[in-house]
């Protein structure tokens, strides 16, 4: 075998690691700032009139009730700035916004922006914080060299016992190796006249090329992987961030939330300052998995193949198309209720219908958004038994939707990246071997998994690998399954998750025809790779 995991031999020597230090902090204009520029003399004095001191350095809190009281002050917001300070913010708020006595004006911290930098956690802690509707992420992405030499989060339980913390970090390096290996021999491989001619329109030269073969080896990283992620929410989603690391299972999710609210606080000290762990989320949690430990119906997940079936579609409205054309008629149809409107058109026929959709959908630009209406089309309920780990950090992104997972595990095997099973076809010796090497890491990763489970399974949860499965169920409107197929099966699609998006159209054109054939019109209208093309177009 030409591919080897390290140049260790097995067992698992001392070996020793010190991972940075995790970090967060706000970026932008702070209290601390604005007093900092008071100090200096830049604010104007109390009493001068100036927009730039009065609008341009209001905190996130000030602007809050400079929008807020404009709901009862009938002067323009400048005129309402003036008579704005923090002291007077932090009243106002404590009042209307976060008192116990409960106002129901909790809407007004959507005004207060907090953009804040996270930094150095494992990719497990990563999921939590990004896994919040009302705000905006941008993370590191691990198609670009750097962060696997930043190394991995160590839990406390594991860092506790000597011979499972020397196991811990010769499996991380094996994996890391093999990355860093698989890399190098796969751009060598896809620039060979091999590669070349085995798949002619892969890119393969320049950072395409380092693009195209990270495409396909990123996901040996495992959930202990740390990451860095800016976020930008408004204080209202930022106490809800905060409550759920609280009241996670994890130590490291806890710890960030602490620091997370620590620093919220440092931008708008009153909106945040009521955000603590939930007991209803801790116990709802505990309460499911009692529930789930004592069913005896438990008969084990069927084995996932990528020649199986990815994408099942558990639910869907037969209505849907009828209630969309029902919904899109309804504001122009001044005489008629919803419900007229749906018994009529149940009454059309098959060619009626295709006129009516090709009037409404008909006329989409291929940057088009379909109309809202599209929502009211009932939703549709799946299964992506194929959902590997790496799949769902993508697949996540899109957050209007509704879903859930299994927990992290490896029970559920792996996916083997086709450009391993190619190489491994190669006439090349020295690209043989490497769904070997895959294979003996995970095996090692499969080890290391059930050792740490016996004295901390949650711990176990940060072995897994984003190569293996993580089955999810999926709940979405046909107008946000019209916004993720188009988007994950175009050419910016990572080539793992598209072989997901098409097998959930195949699943929409089987039950529902005229959405199927407009969004085919959406697909088809852009460039973009075969659906059977395995590799970074």
């Amino acid at each position: 075998m030409s591919v080897d995991l390290s140049p260790e031999q097995r067992g698992f020597p001392e070996t020793t690691f010190e991972a940075p230090e995790m970090k967060v902090y706000p970026l932008g204009f702070t209290p601390s700032v604005k007093q900092h520029l008071r100090e200096s003399g830049v604010i104007p004095t109390q009493g001068e009139t100036s927009d730039f001191g009065n609008v341009g350095l209001l905190t996130e809190e000030e602007i809050a009730v400079v929008l807020a009281k404009v709901s009862r002050n009938p002067g323009g917001f400048l005129e309402i700035a003036k008579t704005v300070d923090e002291e007077g913010a932090s009243q106002f708020h404590q009042k209307w916004v976060v008192s116990i006595e409960g106002y129901g004006h909790a809407s007004v911290a959507e005004h207060a922006m907090l953009h804040m930098a996270v930094e150095n956690v494992s990719s497990l802690a990563g999921d939590e914080v990004t896994n919040n509707r009302l705000a905006s992420y941008t993370e590191f992405s691990a198609r670009f060299k750097g962060r696997q030499n930043v190394g991995r989060y160590t839990p406390e339980s594991v860092a506790a016992h000597p011979d499972l913390l020397r196991m811990w970090n010769t499996v991380h390096e094996r994996l890391f190796s093999l990355n860093d290996r698989l890399m190098e021999l796969g751009l060598s491989y896809i620039r060979s006249e091999d590669g070349r001619k085995k798949q002619p329109e892969r890119r393969a030269d320049g950072a395409k090329g380092v693009k195209t073969v990270s495409d396909q080896f990123k996901n040996l990283m495992p959930a202990s992987r740390l990451t860095s992620i800016g976020v930008t929410t408004n204080a209202r989603e930022a106490e809800h961030i905060v409550r759920k690391m609280l009241s996670s299972p994890y130590p490291e999710v806890q710890r960030l939330g602490a620091r997370f609210k620590q620093e919220c606080l440092n931008v708008a000290p009153t909106l945040v300052k009521y955000a603590n762990r939930n007991d209803y989320l801790v116990l709802t949690r505990e309460a499911i998995e009692f529930l789930a430990r004592n069913r005896r119906e438990d008969t084990g997940y069927p084995e996932i193949t990528e020649k199986g079936q990815l994408v099942r579609l558990v639910g869907h409205d037969p209505d849907a198309e009828d209630k969309f054309i029902a919904a899109a008629l309804y504001a122009k149809s001044p005489g008629q209720t919803l419900e007229q409107l749906l018994l009529q058109v149940k009454g059309l026929d098959e060619s009626r219908k295709r006129q009516i959709f090709e009037h409404v959908l008909g006329n989409l630009g291929k940057h088009d958004a379909p109309i809202r209406m599209l929502e009211f089309a009932g939703d549709y309920q799946i299964e992506v038994s194929g959902m590997t780990y790496g799949d769902w950090r993508e697949w996540k992104r899109h957050r209007i939707e509704t879903y859930d997972t299994k927990d992290l595990s490896v029970t559920y095997g792996f996916m083997n990246p086709p450009l391993a099973e190619e190489m491994d076809e190669s006439q090349d010796f020295q690209y043989r071997g490497s769904v070997d090497a895959v294979k003996a890491v995970m095996d090692d990763v499969g080890e290391l998994y059930l050792a740490v489970k016996k004295i901390d399974p949650l711990a176990a949860h940060y072995c897994v690998t984003r190569l293996h499965y993580r089955p999810a169920i999926v709940k979405m409107n046909p107008r946000e399954a019209f916004h993720l197929i188009s988007l994950r099966t175009g050419p910016t699609a990572h080539p793992f998750i598209r072989r997901l998006a098409w097998a959930f159209y195949d699943e929409i054109k089987k039950v529902h025809p005229l959405f199927a054939e407009h969004l085919g019109r959406r697909l088809y209208s852009q460039d973009r790779p075969s659906r059977d093309f395995n590799w970074t177009y």
